[in-house]
């Protein structure tokens, strides 16, 4: 029985030893994907990837790098995929369909500013807290931007590469009341709130400037790109099903 037991064991490790990596690029962009010092919380896009892929003869590797470079290495088949990325930047890519993340953008100010985007023409008379470098693929809003960036009466830049830490950072100063508002992606700005706790101090404009689907993605120059999607798309299902996802999602603060 021991020998046995000893079998399955060394079977087990082989398996492990020779599983097939998986190459991810991955960028920052909590809470889809988070920074965890401790191994703890890595995103929902890492957790879902984790989940789908556990078991496998498949070993995910994730390589952190630059949103723009992840996008390009997948499209050049460097790596398998990509953690996050819409039809807009790469409409060959093949895209996980059951799990969307849609990131509206929108001005965030405090709960008693009575202030509502409404228009370029809205913008004149306030202080607007954007992360370096940001534009909305709005043509009138980014031109805005690109006349006042410097005026910092108009605009103040977050200086944080990291582009949650740095609406993390426009949040402090909103609060502080160093800005009048900001402009936030809704996926981030949820779980920032809900992570400092002040979802009751700071509310969303209710017009979206822009919009952004987020899709899990695999190269289409990886010969196995649909079947690690389907591989992702089945465990999403089974995960919708249990309301495992639904709990991913209520960690990070978002509502299922």
């Amino acid at each position: 029985m021991k020998k046995l037991i000893l079998f399955f064991i060394l079977l087990l490790f082989t398996a492990q030893a020779y599983a097939e990596d998986v190459q991810i690029a991955t960028s920052t962009y909590c809470p889809l994907v988070c920074q965890s010092a401790d191994g703890g919380n890595e995103g929902i896009m890492h957790d879902v990837l984790r989940a789908a892929f556990k078991g496998s003869q498949y070993n995910l590797v994730f390589n952190n790098i630059p949103y723009g470079r992840a996008i390009q290495g997948a499209i050049d088949g460097k790596y398998a995929g990509v953690t996050f990325a819409g039809v807009a930047n790469a409409p060959d890519f093949v895209f996980v369909r059951n799990l969307t993340m849609t990131n509206s953008v929108h001005f965030v100010v405090l709960t008693d500013n009575t202030w509502n985007y409404d228009g370029i023409e809205s913008l004149s008379a306030i202080r607007v807290g954007i992360p370096t470098g940001f534009r909305t693929g709005n043509a009138k809003l980014d031109a805005y931007f690109d006349l006042y960036e410097r005026d910092a009466s108009r605009i103040m830049m977050a200086s944080n590469d990291n582009p949650t830490e740095a609406q993390r950072e426009n949040v402090e100063r909103l609060l502080a009341k160093r800005l009048d508002a900001m402009l936030a992606g809704s996926l981030a700005f949820k779980h920032i709130s809900h992570e400092l706790g002040v979802s009751d101090q700071i509310r969303m404009d209710p017009t979206p400037v822009a919009l952004f689907h987020n899709h899990l993605a695999f190269s289409p120059n990886n010969p196995k790109a649909k079947i690690y999607r389907d591989l992702v798309e089945k465990k999403v299902k089974e995960m919708k099903e249990s309301g495992e996802l639904s709990r991913i999602m209520e960690r990070y603060g978002l509502q299922p």
